[in-house]
Formats: C-alpha cells, structure tokens, sequence
C-alpha cells in the first residue's frame, strides 16, 4: 500500500476555521487524497475523487457518518445509553434500509407540503426583516438566518413553536458532541443535554400517536400503523433525531454565506437587486462558493486506488465537499463569485447520488423567499464595516454566528427597479 501522509492537516485549526479554501487549495492541486494522523482518516480533496466516492456506496459505505470525530468519555456513553436505541437511517443506512428509510421521508416531505410552507415562510419572512430593518445596524445572522429555517423546519416536522429556542441549543449540541471536539467535562454536559432532547422526541411520538395532526411526524406514525414492522417507532424517533438538525442548521449557514457573498461582490448584489430572476442561480453559487456541509464521511468496504493513493478496506473517508466546488477542472475562476456561472448547480453541497439531500428543496426554497425580501426591502443595504466572521468549531458544518449588516437609505422599489412584491413566485 502506497499513500502520503500530511502530519499537520488540522481543519480545526483558526487559519483552516477562517479559510478553509486556502488550505485545501494546494492540498488539492497537488496531493488529491491523503492520510491525516490527527484525524485517522484519509481526506479527499477534488472533485473527480468525491464524485466517485458519492457515486459509488457499494464500496464507500456511510454507516459510520455520525460516529463522533473525537471518541466518547466512558461517562458521556453511559449517559447516551439512557436513550433510545440509535439505528441507520438516512445519511448513516447502506443497502436496502437506506433506500426503504429514504421512501418513507420523502413521502412525508413532499412537494405538497413545502409548497403550503411556502406562503407561511414569506409573510415570518417579511415580518422579521421588517423588524430587524427599523434599526441601522442588525446581525442578519441573529435575527434572520438564526430563527427561520428552525421555525420552518420545526413547524414541518411538528415541533410546536414556543420550543423552538431549547431545541437549536439542543441541536447544537449534538452538532458539537458529533463533529466538535469537546473536552471531558463539555462531552459529559452536552450528553445529558441530548438525553433530555431524545426524551423529548419520544414525547412528542407519543403525543402524535395518540392526536395526530397534520406534520410530518404524525404522517410518519400513520406509515407506521399501516407497517408496524417496516416502519417502528424507534425508526421514526431515529428519523426525527437526525432530521432535526439537517432540516436547518445548513440552511442558516447558506442564508449568511449568501448575503455576505453578494454584499461582498457589489456587482453581484445590484445585479440581484435589478434583475430578481437571477436569484435561484445565486442560491446555486452560493450553495458552491461556501458549502455549509463543508465534509462528511465514508468508509471503504474494499481497497482502493486515487490516482497514486492506495487506500486499505476499513478506512474512514473525510471527503472535503467544499474543496471540491472550488476544483477549477470543473469551476474555472472558481475563487470568483458569479451568479450567472452556468454550471453553478454541479456543485456537491447537497451531496451526490443515492444519499443526495432530501432537504435540498427546502433549503433552495428557504434562501430564494430571503434574497427576494431582502433585495426588495433593502436593495441599499451594506456590509457592516470591520467586522469579524468567527464560525463554529465544527470539523463538517461551516456554521457563521454572525453577520452584521447596515440598513442604508430606506428602499424605494421604484428607483431601485425592483418589483413591489416577489411573493407567490417559483
């Protein structure tokens, strides 16, 4: 077996946090696919390599995508184990379970139903923009790309609303347990913080079960009664668990790397701004230029070769997504944003293949209704000067907490040639 090693690869390191694209560049261009000891894995790092990854799960297996980067305490484990049992699903199922897991969601986040979010989505839209547009200065990323993508996720899912603030701090902290690397102490807090969230979706199941009402959960349990064994309930709590965050957390993510972007590259923002049919192509080049789920992981199930890489059976992947969008044998220019780039959309955020993203339809949706509010209300709208960017310390999700943005002179969609109102359009 012949393979390089990069001793000091660290994507948790602060220059890897601000630009990941600096250090994965080179790595890129000259390396490929490499061993990082720090990690015990195998990066990958193009384009034509993830493809072929993301193409073929009989030999790059996802059953171990959620395993934690950084192994459990024996005291954090011993708290999960109150829970309920974990099973595959989605993103972690191979085979058979993955494809019937899959049906099953899909079913429950149809076309129908996000179409009836979508009039809901504009007017709360409208409504925090509104608010957060009355001051001089607000942080886009607070007010706006923090709270609209759970409050939609969660109402889709059943969630009742007034619980939306404990279940983010929730989700993030399994965003942390998963792909942080907490200490000790962090992991033993953070486990029982999950315990109370597992707790509270059994709950929830339980409440459907016996009331249905029209979400997604209750439509899970209907599948359930007509197939108890295809579909249990420990599943459905499995599918709520997972759900629960890759119904939002990117989707925050691609709000603030969105508007920073365009605001970043004036051009592009008067560009939106004088011709709104270029917004679902902004999404596309948004979604390339700063992947939210920046890496993920695979396992091979059989040696096998990257160019001059050798890779043994039993590895575990890192496959670096956003790295990829940025490879200029598919993206020349790619360091440049342009929302006319043709072929923006063959970007790999969503994924590829059977495990494509079932929630992509809602993200696209969710970040089209809030450039079109954004554009039409505050087409003056600026960055806030000399601020920083900080993100999460998160190996796969690149999570921005912040964006600050002055308001300008108020809108005038007269002078600006923006139309009055974009509600109701695809």
């Amino acid at each position: 077996m012949s393979h390089q090693t990069i001793g000091d690869f660290d994507p948790f390191a602060p220059a890897y946090m601000t630009d990941p694209h600096a250090v994965t560049k080179p790595l890129r261009e000259h390396r490929g696919v490499f061993l990082a000891p720090a990690l015990d894995r195998f990066v990958v790092t193009s384009y034509p390599d993830i493809d072929n990854v993301l193409m073929h799960p009989d030999r790059f297996s996802s059953v171990h995508t959620v395993k934690p980067v950084c192994p459990l305490s024996a005291e954090a484990a011993a708290v999960l184990a109150g829970s309920f049992p974990r099973v595959p699903t989605l993103s972690n199922a191979d085979g058979e379970r993955h494809s019937r897991m899959r049906r099953y969601v899909a079913s429950v986040l149809s076309p129908r139903r996000l179409k009836l979010l979508r009039t809901t989505l504009e007017t709360r839209t409208d409504e925090l923009l509104g608010s957060a547009l009355t001051r001089p200065t607000f942080d886009f990323y607070a007010e706006i790309a923090f709270p609209l993508p759970a409050e939609t996720a969660f109402q889709l899912l059943g969630f009742p609303p007034e619980d939306t603030a404990t279940i983010k701090r929730w989700v993030t902290d399994r965003q942390v347990m998963t792909w942080g690397r907490p200490t000790p102490d962090a992991q033993l807090a953070i486990a029982r913080r999950i315990l109370a969230f597992s707790t509270y979706i059994e709950d929830v199941i339980r409440a459907r079960y016996d009331h249905p009402r029209d979400d997604a959960i209750s439509e899970l349990i209907d599948l359930h009664r007509r197939d108890p064994d295809a579909l249990t309930l420990v599943d459905i709590a499995n599918i709520v668990f997972l759900l629960s965050a890759g119904a939002h957390e990117t989707t925050t993510a691609l709000l603030v790397h969105g508007v920073r972007r365009l605001l970043e590259n004036r051009d592009q923002w008067d560009l939106l701004c004088a011709d709104p049919a270029l917004v679902p192509n902004a999404v596309e080049e948004s979604l390339r230029y700063d992947a939210s789920q920046f890496a993920w992981t695979r396992t091979t199930t059989v040696d096998v070769t990257f160019g001059a890489t050798d890779v043994p059976a039993g590895s575990d992947l890192l496959i670096v997504l956003g790295s990829a969008n940025h490879d200029e044998s598919v993206f020349p220019d790619s360091e440049r944003f342009d929302i006319r780039r043709e072929n923006a959309r063959r970007h790999l955020s969503f994924g590829k293949g059977i495990h494509f993203c079932l929630g992509a339809p809602l993200a696209r949706m969710q970040a089209e209704v809030v450039l079109r509010a954004l554009s039409r209300l505050a087409p003056g709208v600026t960055l806030h000067p000399h601020q920083e960017f900080p993100y999460e310390e998160n190996l796969a999700t690149r999570s921005p907490q912040q964006l600050l943005l002055d308001v300008g002179p108020p809108a005038d969609a007269a002078v600006a040639g923006v139309a009055p109102t974009t509600k109701g359009q695809p």
